[in-house]
């Protein structure tokens, strides 16, 4: 773990493709949903992490001048002064967007002692578990003990000790809080793949372009309404608008199709949410119909 650490506080630049998901499993089905970013970082306070594909697309980007934050969905970003050093960045609750990432967000590869303590905080056992593959690549994995939950770290082998995967058991806290069936699993992933430990970063890699029809606020909950709530969308009372997905067998479906004389209502889950996280175990909706 240390010599990880070591090794990328060693290294002036870097980066990976870094994919955050969430799996649930039962004996109903598998659910896996996941976020693919793009990881950039260049010592000492330029960082990029570029949401391109999953249901939030989120981004934070520090060019070491000034640290952006980007919330699609939320169709807004923000902007502040960067912090002085890539540490600061996993101090308090400033940066909303790895937060938001859950343990993924903590995982962010840095190096240095700070990443190392920050990975550390809360540890009491850590077991070697020996040479396991991930993908065609040896990893030396490590297994560690908390309180609150237990995990796993798979570390590339040989003279580049990059990490490759992180895996968080968080199995037992939310059945405890009821999300979970017996017998189902709910864990955090991050995989990082592809690293380049020599790139050749210019400022257009740490520069922030705003999409069409982002706007800059002061915060990134601006527009939420009193006591809470989300402030009444202009298509309240309007037709929903006509669109196409793909079912969990991949098999194309319209809304158009689907509605004909019938009456649809569209149910939108977030993993993390305790019913859904119930519901997708059981392999159906919160009321048993598929």
């Amino acid at each position: 773990m240390q010599e990880m650490c070591d090794f990328l506080a060693e290294q002036p630049s870097f980066g990976c493709e870094y994919i955050s998901a969430t799996e649930i499993s039962s004996a109903a089905m598998n659910h896996r949903q996941e976020m693919k970013f793009q990881f950039r970082l260049q010592r000492p306070s330029r960082l990029a992490l570029v949401g391109e594909e999953g249901p939030m697309g989120m981004t934070v980007v520090s060019d070491g001048k000034q640290l952006t934050q980007y919330i699609p969905a939320f169709e807004r970003y923000v902007q502040d002064d960067a912090p002085e050093n890539l540490d600061d960045l996993f101090n308090g609750d400033a940066v909303m967007v790895l937060m938001m990432l859950g343990p993924a967000g903590g995982f962010i590869p840095t190096g240095g002692d700070g990443y190392c303590d920050r990975m550390m905080s809360g540890v009491t056992d850590v077991d070697e578990a020996g040479v396991e593959m991930v993908g065609s690549i040896p990893c030396e994995r490590f297994d560690f003990k908390q309180e609150a939950f237990d995990w796993s770290l798979w570390i590339r082998k040989g003279e580049q000790p990059v990490p490759v995967k992180m895996s968080v058991d968080i199995s037992e806290q939310a059945a405890e809080m009821g999300a979970l069936p017996e017998g189902a699993t709910l864990l955090s992933t991050v995989e990082m793949k592809d690293w380049n430990l020599s790139p050749q970063w210019t400022d257009e890699d740490f520069r922030f372009v705003p999409p069409a029809g982002a706007k800059l606020a002061e915060s990134l909950m601006e527009g939420i309404g009193a006591g809470g709530a989300p402030a009444v969308h202009p298509l309240i009372g309007e037709p929903a608008p006509l669109f196409e997905t793909r079912d969990r067998n991949e098999k194309k479906v319209t809304l158009e199709a689907v509605m004909k004389d019938q009456v649809v209502v569209l149910d939108f889950l977030g993993d993390l949410v305790r019913p859904v996280c119930r519901c997708v175990a059981e392999g159906g909706s919160g009321d048993g119909k598929v």
